[in-house]
């Protein structure tokens, strides 16, 4: 894939592989949908992805459910595929339990290598995302959020951890180009400053720019328009061109399990309150969805967490299964009301409700 210098060889873009031969237009083709093209392997991928892949609905849904894993080597149970998705090479793709991949993303495992093309259980690949593996492997892990139109391009690794936020327009891409002139034209070569490292826990907010070789310490913040070109420390929140430390996240101290259970007297304060609860909450709004309880322009504990953009109905899914996790209750389809979730104090209370620590 490099020479010594870190340059990526022509030889390992699709481009020469596709020019490099005197190849039919069809085994080009073919060469450019699948890893190891066969003929039976083409009519295969031709059937499943023409036949079923715009279908529109919970009739496609159902249908991509089940034939598309034929596409893979490796994929888990209850992978979610929306229409007009792109596959390419998926030999190079695996998938975890779980995945949501929505309408017009695109997986491209083709310059993935033996590492392959890697997503984590329970990963969301929104709306027309880009997940494209041009040169070196990609790994993103459980629990992590990829947003609407997000660009993951890698011409050297790129590994995403576990629990990663990365909000909609953002782009994490690998490689960088040196322009010559040689004689009367122009000489580009391609060159990788090593993995792009994104930590556990990181939140990207949108249209972040994320280059070559940069490591994102666990639990970072980047906030919006940020274009990362060095390392950022964990728990640091950045911003700007380049992006540059703003503050040190807080740290809170995790509360003891006995806090997290029914009110006491020593936790309550007035009836149907929980301040561990709310404090629990909190974090997991800040820490998710970029909400502000502290400074001049602070969330109210009753304020409509819909109105102020905090809360959508793909984030209020995320926080239910974390209120299912982290509070050991169990949440309804027909509990997924504004009246449970509209504020933090909703919430809480909807919390001790299930928890039997409220009467309804």
């Amino acid at each position: 894939m490099t020479d010594h210098r870190g340059r990526l060889r022509d030889d390992a873009f699709i481009r020469h592989r596709l020019h490099s031969g005197s190849g039919s237009s069809w085994q080009r083709y073919a060469s450019l949908v699948l890893a190891h093209p066969t003929l039976f392997g083409m009519i295969r991928y031709e059937l499943l992805t023409t036949l079923f892949g715009s279908l529109p609905g919970a009739l496609g849904i159902v249908l991509r459910k089940v034939l598309y894993p034929y596409l893979f080597p490796k994929i888990g149970r209850g992978v979610v595929f929306g229409a007009r998705v792109t596959i390419r090479h998926p030999e190079r793709i695996v998938l975890g339990d779980g995945v949501v991949v929505d309408d017009d993303a695109f997986l491209d495992g083709r310059g993935a290598g033996d590492e392959g093309l890697v997503i984590g259980d329970r990963a969301i690949v929104n709306r027309s995302a880009y997940v494209q593996a041009k040169v070196g492997m990609i790994s993103i892990g459980a629990d992590t959020n990829i947003g609407a139109g997000v660009r993951i391009i890698s011409q050297g690794p790129i590994r995403i951890e576990d629990d990663v936020s990365i909000a909609g327009g953002c782009v994490v891409a690998g490689g960088r180009y040196v322009v010559e002139r040689d004689g009367e034209d122009d000489r580009k070569e391609r060159f990788t400053g090593g993995e792009i490292h994104v930590g556990k826990g990181v939140r990207l907010a949108m249209n972040v720019i994320i280059q070559d070789g940069v490591t994102v310490g666990e639990g970072a913040i980047v906030a919006p328009g940020s274009v990362v070109v060095s390392d950022v420390e964990p728990h640091v929140v950045v911003s700007g061109f380049p992006a540059r430390p703003w503050r040190q996240r807080k740290v809170r101290a995790e509360p003891s399990p006995e806090a997290l259970t029914l009110p006491t007297s020593d936790s309550t304060g007035d009836e149907g309150t929980n301040s561990a609860i709310i404090e629990k909450i909190k974090q997991w709004l800040e820490e998710h969805r970029f909400a502000e309880f502290t400074g001049p322009d602070a969330l109210s504990h009753d304020e409509s967490l819909f109105d102020a953009d905090i809360l959508d109905s793909l984030s209020v899914v995320s926080m239910v299964t974390w209120l299912e996790q982290t509070f050991d209750i169990s949440i309804a389809d027909d509990d997924l009301i504004p009246e449970n979730l509209e504020t933090v104090t909703n919430i809480e209370r909807f919390v001790l409700l299930r928890q039997g620590a409220l009467s309804s």
